[in-house]
């Protein structure tokens, strides 16, 4: 899910898929994957010390039937080849949707 402000909406939706195709053709860079993995779990850590994300987690777990900050674990198990896997198997074209919200003209 990307989520976002733009005047040209459907510029950034190619932009996006652009970069999927970017990342299945070239494979994801381990060491990036590396950073970026460790800041996300550092972030679910420091998430940690909020009640409400504590709260927003223990509900999101139940309504996805995992168990209490499953997804921790799951950021910390998670790797480069799972990843690309998930792309070439599930981030495709006809798959994609985008949502376009519009102020009312008056």
């Amino acid at each position: 899910l990307f989520s976002g402000e733009s005047r040209d909406p459907d510029a950034v939706a190619a932009a996006v898929s652009a970069e999927f195709e970017r990342l299945k053709a070239e494979g994801i860079d381990s060491d990036r994957f590396t950073e970026e993995q460790h800041a996300l779990y550092g972030r679910l850590l420091a998430g940690l010390n909020d009640v409400e994300s504590c709260g927003d987690w223990l509900v999101d777990d139940h309504f996805y039937g995992r168990k209490p900050f499953e997804l921790i674990d799951s950021v910390a198990e998670l790797s480069v080849q799972t990843v690309q896997k998930f792309l070439q198997e599930k981030v495709l074209p006809d798959r994609m949707v985008l949502s376009v919200v519009s102020p009312i003209a008056e």
